[in-house]
């Protein structure tokens, strides 16, 4: 398994799966992709949109990121970009029981950060 298909799983899994699994510097927990720790939340699934971190870290970090946003284009999927902090805010709301209008608001707000394939 390479990390580029490690992350496809992750995004391929349903965002109910409540489970922790572990590939060399990567890890998924619940809805979410880590980079080396709890510290850099890689990408949060919600519910099928995706949010991935902006913010630069280290050049395997980067590589990283670059491989999720590579797949998320690939299997056709909306994301947004949006930074550690707001990303680490989300994740204290328990971004998992969002409701449907909480989530259009937070995509709404985020204007120029959104991309849709």
């Amino acid at each position: 398994m390479t990390n580029k298909q490690f992350i496809k799983e992750f995004v391929k899994r349903l965002p109910t799966d409540n489970d922790k699994k572990y590939f060399q510097n990567l890890f998924y927990e619940d809805n979410v992709l880590y980079s080396y720790g709890y510290h850099y939340p890689l990408c949060l699934n919600l519910n099928g949109d995706f949010i991935v971190n902006s913010d630069k870290y280290g050049s395997a970090t980067l590589k990283q990121k670059f491989y999720v946003v590579q797949v998320l284009n690939e299997l056709n999927k909306n994301f947004i970009l949006l930074n550690t902090k707001d990303i680490k805010l989300l994740l204290e709301r328990n971004i998992a029981k969002l409701n449907e209008v909480e989530k259009i608001l937070i995509l709404s707000k985020l204007g120029d950060n959104h991309y849709k394939k």
